[in-house]
């Protein structure tokens, strides 16, 4: 399947198993959202200057926090690219092409982090979401998408997204948005 392809592309080898104490732990988290704060406003992102060096910064931070992510975006080389960079900042990262391949991952592996592209090629990331938070209750959610009217906020907000960023989105940008939605510090790390 796609999935099957798509994620050994983009994972970085496993050095160990998780622990069921840490799947326990994510499953009961709650994520920081913006949306139950105040209203998202959808802005520009900052431009991509230097992803190299955005990308070695995160690094050291991001082993201290190491997440289990699923990126599910159809387009190949946004879900390699993306997926690389996720996995230099030290975190487990799992991909999928469309829903489909999303569900089959999220029935069999827990997750920390839906990164989800919202115009899927068989469904939404929307569906995607919900189906997660259905399965795995602690899940954080960020939507991707090409659109940041209200309504399109409106309807991240509502399957359960933490946040909702436009594209296209700079790593350095993308990087600060999962600090702050994981930021609870509930989260425990890959074994």
């Amino acid at each position: 399947s796609g999935a099957s392809r798509m994620k050994s592309a983009v994972r970085p080898p496993r050095t160990s198993s998780v622990s069921q104490k840490s799947v326990e732990a994510t499953r009961q988290a709650r994520c920081f959202s913006p949306f139950s704060s105040s209203p998202l406003k959808a802005g520009t992102n900052a431009p991509d200057t230097g992803v190299d060096g955005g990308v070695a910064a995160a690094a050291a931070d991001a082993r201290r926090r190491r997440l289990r992510v699923l990126v599910v975006e159809d387009h190949a080389d946004s879900a390699r690219v993306l997926g690389r960079l996720l996995g230099d900042a030290g975190h487990v990262v799992h991909a999928a092409r469309g829903v489909a391949d999303a569900l089959d991952l999220i029935a069999r592996e827990p997750f920390d982090l839906l990164l989800s592209d919202i115009g899927l090629a068989d469904g939404s990331g929307h569906d995607v979401m919900r189906a997660a938070r259905r399965q795995q209750p602690g899940v954080c959610g960020i939507a991707m998408s090409g659109y940041g009217m209200d309504d399109d906020l409106r309807k991240s907000r509502e399957a359960g997204f933490s946040d909702h960023l436009v594209k296209p989105i700079s790593f350095e940008h993308l990087d600060e948005v999962i600090r702050r939605v994981v930021s609870n510090g509930q989260k425990d790390p890959v074994d």
